[in-house]
């Protein structure tokens, strides 16, 4: 049987590193996604990929181990504020 997890793009972010916290309180596997290096006290608590996306050879790889039972797209929220101003 798969794994369940929550994903989260744009981790590295205040709003990711709260729910990172929020989430890991309950127990959840987390994998976190971020261009940039996850801050080294959240690095414990989920399973980081750095990089603007992932890879096809890493879906493929997760998708036989892990399931997403969740998305928070905190990366396009960010990008809109970007684009708007």
């Amino acid at each position: 049987m798969r794994e369940e997890v929550v994903l989260i793009t744009g981790a590295n972010g205040e709003i990711g590193h709260g729910l990172i916290r929020q989430i890991s309180a309950m127990n959840c596997p987390i994998v976190a996604i971020d261009v940039n290096p996850l801050d080294k006290p959240l690095r414990y608590i989920a399973v980081f990929y750095c990089g603007r996306y992932p890879t096809k050879s890493c879906w493929v790889g997760w998708s036989s181990s892990i399931r997403i039972w969740t998305i928070y797209h905190l990366l396009y929220s960010l990008y809109q504020s970007r684009i708007q101003t």
